[in-house]
């Protein structure tokens, strides 16, 4: 391990919105060989996102479906298909320069799977990778999803694990695209389940180690706001 270490935040629940412009600051930041590789860690509200590939009839739920259970619908970005964000939910950002670093984009996905299976293992969750399918698995069932952005290099999303969440509320998407294919959490495994933050610090451990980083917590306020930026760290 060098000395260098990987910033982790814990943010609370943020509007994805939020979360989005704060990532796209922080990934600028890197592109310019600014700042430092940081995790963001934090649950959104109830929000289905759309990566590039999704397909129209993905979408089960219409508007007043959605609507009637507080449920929003947004494009975004990132690679793969259609997921689910919601309380209960532990989301990763991850901001890193994997250019740098020389990571291919394929070894980076993989590197943040095994970080989650690392923290999954202890808990007596045997997560597994499928090689075609991004995310981190238990047979059929999808405990974590995956998907990212990379732009000169940089790495922006990331991954959204399924601690304690609504799980009733993916009924209305057809989950990554995947037909056939169910979803879990932790509590859906084990009954109950540790507190979001406590799987985020964990995972943020295990990423920093395969990173072959230290890990450093940064306070949300010291990631700055502006350019869109609402001040961070709200419900806890």
């Amino acid at each position: 391990m060098n000395g260098e270490a990987l910033g982790w935040s814990w943010l609370g629940r943020v509007p994805y919105g939020d979360g989005l412009a704060l990532q796209q600051k922080l990934a600028a930041e890197r592109e310019r060989g600014e700042g430092r590789d940081t995790l963001l860690l934090l649950e959104h509200d109830r929000i289905y996102t759309a990566g590039r590939r999704t397909a129209p009839e993905e979408i089960l739920w219409n508007q007043h479906e959605r609507t009637a259970r507080g449920i929003e619908l947004i494009k975004t970005d990132r690679g793969g298909k259609v997921t689910y964000h919601g309380p209960g939910q532990l989301v990763g950002y991850p901001i890193v320069d994997i250019r740098g670093r020389e990571i291919g984009v394929r070894a980076w996905v993989e590197l943040i799977e095994r970080a989650i299976i690392d923290v999954l293992e202890p808990l007596g969750i045997p997560g597994q990778i499928e090689c075609n399918e991004p995310g981190v698995w238990l047979g059929k069932a999808k405990i974590a999803a995956i998907g990212i952005h990379v732009s000169r290099g940089v790495s922006r999303h990331g991954f959204a694990l399924n601690v304690a969440p609504n799980l009733g509320d993916y009924k209305g998407i057809v989950a990554c695209g995947l037909h056939g294919r169910t979803v879990t959490s932790v509590a859906d495994q084990l009954g109950d389940a540790p507190d979001v933050r406590t799987m985020g610090e964990c995972v943020a451990r295990s990423m920093a180690a395969r990173l072959n980083l230290g890990e450093e917590e940064i306070p949300a306020s010291e990631l700055g706001a502006g350019a869109g930026v609402s001040v961070l760290g709200g419900v806890n």
